[in-house]
């Protein structure tokens, strides 16, 4: 783990606690749209990528074979971790996990919800063609992104922590690793959800 890795989870450790409570209601459209737009079936396999507490992960696994979820922060995964126990769900594993080391072999779906933004624009796109390894036929990106240049002076992103990129950069990023975009929605100025399919000659 690098040096910036390090720093985000003891960042996030020390928020864990707190992390579920009053979310903004831009996040919770979000989070709804990703879990919408990912609709697994009963014979899926997906990985939540920077889980969280859960929140994704537990929604999605209602509909899916076995979800994944992964994460940095070791606080945050104690957290869906009690969660998935209060709310009987067994058929979802979380566990210590990066964008570059996932800690899975393969799936069928992945998802991330407000997590790539604290990746710089190079290690998005290493990321994204990371997840086409995985046999991923299907990515869903719910994240802070720029559809504008934003307002600096009253930005909804937090510059001192997140690097979020232009919408134009991650669909060229998706298309470079073999996905059709086939969903891209605006919630905000600062945040949307893209989603990918695999082209059939990748």
């Amino acid at each position: 783990m690098d040096d910036k890795t390090k720093e985000h989870a003891v960042r996030f450790n020390e928020i864990a606690d707190e992390y579920d409570e009053d979310p903004r209601p831009e996040y919770l459209e979000c989070l709804n749209v990703v879990v919408g737009c990912a609709d697994p079936d009963s014979s899926d396999m997906v990985l939540d990528i920077g889980t969280g507490t859960g929140a994704v992960a537990l929604k999605l696994a209602k509909k899916a074979k076995y979800v994944y979820g992964r994460d940095i922060s070791e606080g945050m995964l104690e957290k869906a971790k009690e969660k998935a126990s209060e709310q009987g769900v067994d058929n979802v594993e979380f566990g210590v996990g990066s964008f570059n080391k996932p800690d899975v072999d393969s799936v069928d779906i992945i998802v991330s919800n407000f997590a790539l933004h604290h990746l710089t624009d190079e290690e998005k796109k290493n990321t994204i063609n990371g997840f086409s390894e995985l046999g991923a036929q299907k990515i869903v990106l719910g994240d802070l992104m720029f559809f504008k240049k934003p307002d600096m002076e009253n930005p909804f992103h937090k510059p001192e922590v997140d690097d979020p990129a232009y919408v134009g950069e991650l669909v060229l990023a998706f298309t470079q690793a073999g996905y059709s975009v086939t969903n891209l929605v605006k919630i905000h100025n600062e945040i949307g959800v893209l989603v990918g399919k695999k082209t059939p000659d990748h």
